[in-house]
């Protein structure tokens, strides 16, 4: 079994159980619940970034370019930049997370275990985005970088991420910090979006 399969196997009983947590449409459906949803991604993706980041001295390309927080703060301003949001009350971006939420992010397996999580879920948003697409008028021009991921190279890019862990995580006890990591980061999205507060 590789890695990547071992990672699905693994975590698919949690994973199951966070998404069915999530109610996405009441996420997704309104304008101020997608700015609330953006909010809540901006609140904890960039300190996770950025322990990635200095865990994983990844060089190539999909790695250094892959899909962050900031894309989402991104959309964040360009949605309430945007026609859309006129009108509405604009809620104070949440501050980043407590910097001590995340120290179990603590070395290069850890890391890959949580990289797992981030961009699988590149594979979700697109079908996010289709939902986002139809609750609002056709017409209208929301925002959805974050989302929509890669584009149509997403597929693509989650084949390039999945190949890096088989070939990263050689280790038996690589893999089961790779695999506790990688559950402890869905537990996360559990907790910011399995209840709208």
């Amino acid at each position: 079994m590789s890695v990547s399969d071992l990672l699905k196997t693994e975590t698919s009983e949690l994973h199951t159980a966070v998404e069915q947590s999530i109610d996405w449409s009441g996420w997704l459906k309104t304008i101020p619940q997608y700015e609330q949803f953006l909010i809540r991604m901006v609140s904890f993706l960039p300190e996770v970034d950025q322990r990635l980041d200095q865990l994983l001295a990844v060089p190539e390309d999909w790695f250094r370019k892959r899909r962050k927080g900031e894309w989402a703060l991104s959309d964040l301003c360009a949605l309430r930049d945007s026609d859309l949001h006129a009108g509405s009350e604009e809620p104070a971006i949440a501050p980043s997370a407590d910097t001590s939420q995340f120290t179990w992010i603590a070395d290069a397996p850890t890391a890959a275990g949580v990289l797992y999580v981030l961009e699988g879920s590149t594979m979700g948003g697109q079908q996010l985005c289709h939902l986002v697409r139809n609750s609002f008028p056709a017409e209208a021009e929301v925002p959805l970088k974050y989302l929509n991921g890669y584009g149509t190279n997403t597929r693509s890019r989650w084949q390039q991420t999945k190949a890096w862990l088989d070939q990263f995580l050689e280790a038996t006890a690589d893999q089961a910090k790779a695999v506790d990591a990688a559950k402890k980061m869905f537990v996360v999205y559990g907790e910011q979006l399995g209840s709208q507060k």
